[in-house]
């Protein structure tokens, strides 16, 4: 099979990248990895993906022609954006290493992405708020999606799978939490976790369930208080979860809402905006898959 997923005014989007974005898609709508779908659902998130991918490509094309490029800060910018769900810069460049793209291949797309949104700022710049009536509107027709979702605060210690050492990564976690059974989690976490979190003792603070993988989400909201649950496996490595505080759901008010109101209009202009422009530019275009 080619390397090559389809070709953009001759520029390439090779498979890796669409790999890449769908694996990213199938964690943020399902909160599972790519592998872990059904075929069905798998075919249509890579379809997703590449659609995605090829109005990226198209963008930043007319931006170059524009002579818009990417600062070094944008780039940075990029960088940290990309590296914020792993434990270190290491990690994540490991886990690029494992799925075949260099750090030259990176910095590429690094650039790409900041380009394209130099250009996406530019195309909003005239979006101006929402009205207060539309606002309200807005709110008392969801006001029934409109709530504060469950939330947990938990401290986590976390046990990387190095290549090869499933069965030793296992053994050091266990070996842990014995040893939180008679010592301080936190004081634990501090010294064995391989999380940034380790500064604060394992603190991940409050979040939603969908804000997490779901192994990991799905132990966190199923413990109790104060107890340390059973080993957790996800795509970052092992876990030990200590659950230390709980927020059940609950309606919000019109000024509780009104950033997620306001979030929520502007994603959508903003898409409204960048799907009317893809599409002239796809007309314009010559695009082939392969």
């Amino acid at each position: 099979m080619s390397n090559v997923a389809a070709r953009v005014n001759g520029s390439v989007i090779e498979r890796f990248e669409v790999e890449s974005i769908a694996g990213s898609m199938a964690v943020e709508l399902y909160r599972q990895s790519l592998r872990q779908l059904p075929e069905e659902q798998r075919s249509e998130i890579e379809r997703m993906a590449l659609e995605k991918l090829i109005g990226r490509e198209l963008i930043y094309l007319e931006a170059l022609g524009r002579g818009i490029v990417a600062s070094t800060g944008d780039i940075e910018r990029e960088m940290e954006k990309a590296v914020k769900d792993y434990p270190s810069e290491d990690a994540f460049l490991k886990a690029l290493e494992r799925a075949g793209i260099d750090a030259a291949t990176f910095q590429r797309i690094l650039r790409k992405d900041a380009t394209v949104n130099r250009v996406t700022e530019e195309l909003i710049s005239e979006y101006s708020e929402p009205e207060e009536d539309r606002i309200r509107r807005f709110y008392e027709d969801h006001r029934d999606q409109l709530k504060q979702p469950a939330r947990v605060r938990a401290s986590h210690i976390l046990v990387p799978i190095e290549e090869g050492g499933r069965d030793e990564a296992f053994k050091q976690m266990e070996e842990i939490r014995q040893k939180c059974r008679t010592e301080d989690f936190a004081s634990v976490a501090a010294q064995h976790s391989r999380c940034p979190s380790a500064s604060k003792g394992g603190d991940l603070g409050f979040f939603r369930h969908r804000d997490m993988v779901k192994p990991f989400a799905d132990a966190a909201f199923s413990q109790k208080i104060g107890e340390i649950g059973d080993i957790v496996e996800t795509d970052f490595g092992l876990h030990l979860i200590k659950v230390t505080d709980r927020e059940e759901e609950k309606p919000l008010t019109l000024d509780e809402a009104r950033n997620q109101i306001l979030e929520y209009l502007r994603q959508e202009t903003i898409s409204r905006i960048l799907e009317e422009k893809v599409e002239k530019l796809k007309s314009e275009a010559e695009i082939v898959e392969e």
